[in-house]
């Protein structure tokens, strides 16, 4: 399903749907992945993100993003001095990431002072996006709804016990995504709601036995804060 806004695009500061409102939700998501603010951001471009990164405010979109602004936020065009004046360091550099990989791709690198987080995505217009890769596992995640990122160590039983404490909540799973790097190995596991999950559940999946980390994402790419 297409709406017209999608079609239309997000209200925004532009000059681009893709190129700037994208960047900057594709910068919001990884800051609401690194949960707190960060020291250092490094931005690796792809082909057309990196060839029109200035002249279309992609460099500027992209820290934004990164300082919590919404793709509609004044400040936008100011970012990079905002940035400076909190002491971020940033830096961005053109990145070949290979034929199958959409024009409008970035790699960020975020990295506050106890935690850091990288994302893969690319803005596939209309302001929408795509996140393919967490801290180096493939996803398919639009940020359109709430969403749980899990990273655990893989052992039986974690996503029975993951869909119980999201299940008693009454919460409906629209989808999950579970990846492993090997058997025992690092395990990830990408669970969309049909609403977000309260705070003392989010608690409670952090305490399963095997969890490293959680991570909430709520509906972004619509431009509805994130929590």
């Amino acid at each position: 399903m297409i709406s017209l806004l999608d079609i239309v695009g997000p209200v925004m500061v532009g000059p681009s749907s893709s190129h700037t409102a994208g960047a900057c939700r594709l910068s919001h998501v990884a800051l609401a992945l690194l949960e707190e603010d960060p020291v250092e951001a490094r931005f690796e471009l792809h082909s057309a993100f990196a060839k029109t990164m200035r002249g279309h405010g992609t460099d500027r979109a992209l820290v934004a993003g990164a300082l919590g602004m919404e793709v509609d936020d004044e400040r936008i065009k100011d970012a990079l001095d905002l940035a400076r004046a909190r002491g971020i360091a940033f830096t961005f550099k053109p990145k070949n990431m290979g034929p199958e990989a959409h024009p409008n791709s970035v790699a960020i690198h975020l990295r506050g002072r106890t935690r850091s987080i990288s994302i893969l995505g690319a803005s596939i217009g209309g302001g929408m996006i795509e996140i393919r890769e967490v801290d180096g596992f493939p996803v398919s995640l639009t940020a359109r709804d709430p969403c749980i990122l899990l990273f655990y160590e893989d052992r039986p039983g974690m996503v029975m016990r993951a869909s119980e404490i999201i299940g008693r909540r009454g919460i409906n799973i629209a989808s999950m995504e579970v990846l492993r790097r090997g058997k025992g190995d690092q395990a990830f596991m990408r669970i969309d709601l049909d609403a977000p999950l309260p705070h003392e559940d989010v608690a409670a999946l952090r305490q399963m036995p095997g969890v490293h980390r959680v991570h909430v994402l709520d509906r972004v790419a619509g431009g509805a804060p994130i929590t």
